[in-house]
């Protein structure tokens, strides 16, 4: 499984980061205002909370994250985002994922794609003591959807109320929720 993970990290990286003609930096054309152009990478800082639910009992943990998005299209882009949570909810170490983003008006984004969780191990009552102090790492499959808003700082940065629900498998969903601050090349 972590081979598959790697092998599909390292194929998304290269063909977002490959420079090709097709993906090149959009400038304004003739026509066009600065403003009507866009950035085609974007990099931003995400900040805010983890709140998730389970045993009847409702927790929330500050969350930080970095995600980058290659715009393929005026609609379209890819990202790649990952982020770790402080004060672990439910064993949730961190997430990382892929996410398909819309943009079908102004800064409005739907996000949608897959990740993986990392948490930490969890042992059986009743283990051997020596087995709990372990500190190995489990991972699920993650499905997260969400969705956004880019207010632009300028003509080159970004601050963007933030609103995602994980899904992953054997748990309730996770909500996260925050401002990501960017910059758009």
């Amino acid at each position: 499984m972590r081979r598959g993970i790697c092998s599909l990290l390292l194929a998304t990286a290269w063909t977002l980061l490959y420079p090709s003609p097709y993906l090149a930096q959009e400038h304004p054309s003739e026509g066009e205002s600065a403003e009507e152009a866009f950035h085609r990478n974007h990099l931003s800082l995400f900040t805010g909370g983890t709140t998730e639910s389970s045993d009847g009992e409702t927790r929330t943990a500050f969350s930080l994250g970095l995600d980058y998005e290659r715009r393929l299209s005026r609609l379209v882009g890819l990202g790649l985002g990952g982020e770790f949570v402080f004060g672990v909810i439910d064993e949730r170490v961190a997430l990382l994922g892929l996410l398909l983003n819309l943009h079908p008006a102004g800064g409005l984004v739907l996000a949608a794609g897959p990740g993986v969780e990392f948490a930490k191990e969890r042992h059986a009552e009743g283990e051997v003591e020596a087995q709990q102090e372990e500190s190995g790492t489990e991972t699920h499959a993650a499905l997260r959807i969400g969705i956004l808003y880019e207010f632009e700082v300028g003509h080159r940065y970004s601050i963007a109320p933030s609103f995602y629900t994980d899904f992953i498998e054997g748990k309730e969903p996770t909500f996260v929720w925050g401002l990501a601050f960017g910059v758009g090349f």
